[in-house]
Parts: structure tokens; C-alpha cells; sequence
């Protein structure tokens, strides 16, 4: 009721100009002939108003529709600003799973005696990436989505491997096999764990909201060898797998978005 009492100089003015506005036009009829000319042609006067009401109607329903399509744009991007303001984090978490998981890889592969352990997956980094996925434009989402199968396929290779390399007592291979040889014939999860390092690379523009990187000024297989080992001594013992990913991977799956 107060509500009411309120706005009521709204609806008192709303009922005047109404009312004037419906004198002005009757007498605009009368004094033009219009009113004569409907009473003399209803059927196509009706036909007239019928025409111009449904025209005016599709015209209300096409700017309703369009103003509600920029409303929904508008709470998208907001939400997608929310989720991306830590998605460089998350990104961050991701990345340093995917290097322990490809460190335990190398060192099975490097004859290493040491028991290894397969490191704990950051699931709340996975959920902003989930988060993110819902309102991501369509290359960037497509990227993410392609990294969240590739973690959950490389988390399940890799303690199978473990399972396999712990249960086998590391006699999976033959002894002359060099550790890159070992790690591109034995132990795959490395190369899921390369592939996610690089779509990781990929999102970072996307998650600080900056212009895409230009990664083709850079070799892919230079990419690559600082995955596998950033110190420039590491270079030479993963060398061959290097050169064998660079051979088959797209490089074009993997540039910024």
C-alpha cells in the first residue's frame, strides 16, 4: 500500500495524458475525415490496425529479446571475469603437477632405485578451470576442456606405470635402451605430461587477459626440451625424446588463445 501511495502522482499523470491524448486524436479524426473514412471502410480499417499491432508487437518481442541477450552477456563476462581473476593461479598449480608427474616418469625411465610416488592432483585449481570452461569463448574453452581430459588420462597412465615399474622390479626393457628411448617407448604418461605443459603455456595470455603470444618465433622443439628439463645440461639426455615429440605433436594445437 505505501508503495502504492507512493508512485500515485505516476499513475494520475499516466490517466491524464491518456485522456488527452485520446481528445486529441478524435478531434484530429473528426476534423480530417478519418473518422468517416474508417466508419466507411471497417473491414480494411480493422485489417489496417490488425497489422500495425502485430508489426508492433514482433518489434517489442525482437528489442525485449535483444536487450535480454545483452543482459545475459553481460552477467557471462562478469562471471567469467570472476573465475579467470584466478585462473593464472590455477594455471600455476597445474603446471607444477604436470612437472612433478613428468619428474616421476623420467626417473623410472633414468633406472632411478628410488620408489617413486604419484603426486596429489590440485582439484580446486581443477575446479576454476571447470569454472572458467562454463564461460570461456569458444577457442579458449575447447583448450581447457582438452586439458582437464588430458591431466585425468595422464594421472591414470602414470600409476599404472608406477604400479607396473614398482610390481616388475624395473625389468620392463631391455638394457641398452637410452633413458629418452625409455620414456618414449615405456612410459607414455611423459608424453600427456609434455602435451599439458604446453596447452598450459597456451592459456596463460588468456587467464591475464593480454594478446595472445606469438610462439611461432620460437621452436617448437626448443619448446619442448625446456618442459623436459629447464637447465641447459638436461638438454642433451632427453634430447632424442624431444625431437621425437616435435616430430608428432601439432604444434598449431598449441599456440596461445
Amino acid at each position: 500500500m505505501k508503495k502504492l501511495l507512493d508512485n500515485i502522482h505516476f499513475y494520475i499523470f499516466g490517466i491524464f495524458t491518456g485522456i488527452v491524448l485520446s481528445g486529441v486524436l478524435y478531434l484530429f479524426g473528426t476534423k480530417s475525415g478519418l473518422l468517416d473514412w474508417i466508419y466507411q471502410h471497417e473491414a480494411l480499417a480493422g485489417s489496417l490496425i490488425a497489422a500495425i499491432a502485430a508489426a508492433s508487437t514482433v518489434l517489442y518481442l525482437h528489442l525485449q529479446i535483444r536487450q535480454n541477450g545483452l543482459h545475459e552477456e553481460q552477467q557471462r563476462q562478469g562471471r567469467l571475469d570472476a573465475e579467470r581473476s584466478i585462473l593464472a593461479h590455477a594455471l600455476d598449480d597445474l603446471s607444477g603437477y604436470a612437472n612433478l608427474c613428468l619428474e616421476q616418469a623420467k626417473v623410472m625411465a633414468s633406472n632411478n632405485t628410488s620408489r617413486p610416488e604419484p603426486p596429489v592432483l590440485p582439484m580446486e585449481s581443477i575446479r576454476t578451470v571447470k569454472a572458467c570452461i562454463e564461460f570461456a569463448p569458444n577457442q579458449p574453452r575447447s583448450r581447457m576442456m582438452s586439458l582437464l581430459n588430458n591431466i585425468q588420462v595422464g594421472k591414470s597412465r602414470l600409476s599404472d606405470e608406477i604400479s607396473e615399474y614398482v610390481g616388475r622390479e624395473n625389468r620392463r626393457w631391455p638394457s641398452d635402451y637410452t633413458p629418452d628411448e625409455k620414456l618414449k617407448y615405456y612410459f607414455i604418461s611423459a608424453t600427456t605430461f609434455v602435451e599439458i605443459s604446453l596447452q598450459i603455456q597456451s592459456l596463460w595470455d588468456f587467464a591475464r587477459s593480454e594478446s595472445p603470444t606469438d610462439f611461432t618465433s620460437i621452436s617448437f622443439q626448443f619448446r619442448i626440451s625446456r618442459i623436459l628439463h629447464p637447465q641447459t645440461s638436461g638438454w642433451l639426455t632427453w634430447g632424442g625424446f624431444a625431437e621425437h615429440l616435435s616430430n608428432h605433436l601439432d604444434e598449431k594445437d598449441y599456440l596461445s588463445v
